[in-house]
């Protein structure tokens, strides 16, 4: 199966052109600085407006106590030790531990965790009942540790917790249903945010923000889904939190906007003011004539963070894709600039960024220089838990193949996983 694996990645997956084609498994000499990828950032500019004032913290609505929930229908099946598991997204919170996310029969996607890297796996996906119309159920899921975490299946109106690694979990019933998903957000195990998106239409993602101080026994809305809060426009991509006030969200413009704007909150998401940006350096205006959205948010400060800006300029058949990193340590009274590779743009720790993309790229200096370090055969979603260790998908986009796939040395080499799927130990 593992040889069947590697083929397929790199028979299905060769590219023409002057790209070198390398298997998950080629282990040559990497972190050879390319001279055509250095890129020099620009001098820092004035947003057109300035960021929101602190504001003081309103009184919010109390969390209703937490309460017992009769459940209706027989839950998820488990998957059985020894299943062929595809993982398709990986979230790696240690060099051990982290979650990731499988199919199974039924469009049911089953919650799944490691604890040596990635090699096995054992399932602990919360005992969400089915429902007779269900056909499509994707999870969003976030761990603060091994024992901590948090998940809500699109489609229903629960979102569970556990805290003890998976073993039980335990369900709140929310006032609304996610019909379209959501996104988790932890600040710390007692410290969540979720985004829970409920409707759509005419630019807008209809949006309900709960958050909860208790590690997820309790959760407060916030913020009401048919209110006229400037984040109920357009698609959410990223939220980050510094403290339980201060936090900013980044959205897809879709682009039917020039308005490009970093969303902050600095009362815990009871409000939100737009932050107008500057439009970076470019032969041509890419706010007006590309579309454009901010995605990767990081908060270092209340005065210090950075995020992705892409826009996708030209027409859909050939794009042209540009890419620049925002960095402000003035609270979004100015910004640095800078073009970087394509890619998603993943921090590691104080200015230090990889892009990863088919060519996968490092900075160490905030952006000012990259060092371009490998290129692969594959599309790839990675996560890191430190500034060497990730644990991987390989997409081959041609036949819809994957692999798991890991790297040590900061994306030099790459070792192909085949998982194995050990007996669950959550209770039914």
């Amino acid at each position: 199966m593992l040889l069947l694996l590697a083929g397929l990645l790199v028979a299905a997956c060769n590219r023409s052109g002057s790209q070198t084609d390398l298997s998950p498994t080629l282990t040559e000499s990497a972190l050879a600085t390319a001279a055509d990828a250095v890129i020099q950032p620009t001098v820092p500019l004035n947003p057109t407006s300035s960021p929101p004032p602190a504001s003081e913290t309103p009184q919010l609505p109390q969390p209703s106590p937490a309460v017992d929930i009769t459940l209706a229908g027989d839950p998820f099946p488990l998957l059985p030790a020894g299943y062929e598991i595809s993982i398709q997204e990986v979230a790696l919170v240690t060099p051990d531990f982290g979650w990731g996310l499988a199919p199974g029969e039924g469009g049911i996607y089953h919650i799944l965790r490691t604890d040596d890297g990635g090699e096995t796996w054992r399932e602990i996906t919360p005992p969400q009942p089915l429902t007779p119309n269900s056909s499509w159920l994707y999870p969003s899921v976030d761990f603060y540790d091994p024992d901590t975490g948090w998940a809500s299946y699109s489609g229903t109106d629960l979102i569970w917790s556990t805290h003890d690694g998976g073993r039980t979990w335990q369900p709140t019933r929310l006032e609304y249903t996610a019909y379209l998903g959501g996104l988790i957000h932890n600040l710390d195990k007692d410290r969540i945010w979720f985004f829970q998106f409920v409707d759509g239409g005419m630019q807008k993602v209809n949006t309900v923000l709960y958050s909860s101080q208790d590690g997820g026994h309790t959760w407060t809305k916030v913020l009401d889904p048919f209110s006229d809060a400037v984040i109920q426009g357009f698609d959410k991509t990223g939220v980050d939190f510094y403290d339980a006030q201060y936090g900013w969200l980044t959205r897809f413009f879709r682009g039917v906007t020039p308005q490009i704007s970093l969303e902050i909150t600095s009362n815990g998401g009871s409000t939100w003011e737009s932050l107008e940006l500057p439009s970076p350096p470019s032969g041509i205006d890419v706010f007006s004539t590309c579309a454009c959205g901010l995605y990767d948010p990081h908060l270092d400060s209340k005065t210090a963070g950075s995020f992705r800006l892409t826009c996708q300029c030209g027409s859909a058949e050939n794009p042209l894709i540009k890419s620049y990193l925002y960095q402000t340590f003035d609270g979004g009274n100015s910004w640095e600039i800078v073009s970087i590779p394509e890619g998603e743009l993943l921090h590691i720790s104080a200015g230090i960024y990889y892009v990863i993309s088919q060519e996968i790229y490092r900075t160490e200096d905030r952006g000012e220089n990259w060092d371009y370090i490998k290129t692969v055969n594959w599309d790839g979603q990675l996560s890191f838990a430190d500034k060497l260790t990730a644990l991987g998908i390989a997409f081959c986009q041609e036949d819809d193949g994957s692999a798991l796939v890991k790297t040590k040395n900061g994306c030099a080499t790459f070792q192909l996983i085949e998982p194995k799927l050990l007996p669950s130990f959550t209770v039914r």
